[in-house]
């Protein structure tokens, strides 16, 4: 039940929770991240530790969407950003599970980054990088208030595909 996801900050504890879903996400949508699901997978324990302690920090905002309906709480989605210059932020990492696509998990998760943007002074843009040809990303944004920026990089695991850049003022 959608009711019964929460959004809560990612701990150093998570990281296995945190492995399990970024496995997933890199299965699903290989093409969102700049990881392929095989380099994951050769990550050892203390590497999946130091990502789980790093996803909250001065500069960072790591968030999970967790799903407690049941007897045991299951991670749904992810979200995340990070100060990446002045005046500007990243937003990144961004997945939901397929069963939870179309609710408003990540229509929350992404109000917690746009209210932890706004907390910083020194903010006034929120900005990604979403590939060419996911649709259903780039339709998210678009809805929630992104706007295509005009500039657009290759995307490092195929040179040949681009990545474009959305932003919008928080």
């Amino acid at each position: 039940m959608v009711s019964d996801v929460m959004i809560v900050p990612i701990t150093p504890d998570d990281w296995d929770e945190y492995r399990t879903l970024r496995l997933e996400m890199l299965g699903d949508t290989p093409i969102a991240y700049l990881e392929t699901r095989e380099h994951a997978l050769g990550l050892n324990d203390e590497a999946w530790k130091f990502r789980a302690w790093r996803a909250n920090g001065p500069t960072t905002l790591g968030l999970a969407g967790v799903d407690a309906s049941g007897n045991t709480p299951v991670w749904v989605g992810t979200m995340s950003a990070y100060l990446s210059s002045p005046g500007v932020a990243h937003l990144v990492s961004v997945y939901l599970n397929a069963g939870y696509r179309g609710s408003d998990v990540a229509d929350r998760m992404l109000d917690r980054v746009v209210e932890w943007a706004q907390d910083r002074p020194d903010v006034a843009v929120l900005k990604l990088l979403v590939h060419e040809d996911n649709a259903r990303a780039i339709a998210f944004y678009e809805r929630q208030g992104f706007t295509r920026t005009g500039h657009s990089e290759p995307y490092p695991l195929n040179l040949e595909r681009s990545e474009i850049e959305m932003s919008m003022n928080v």
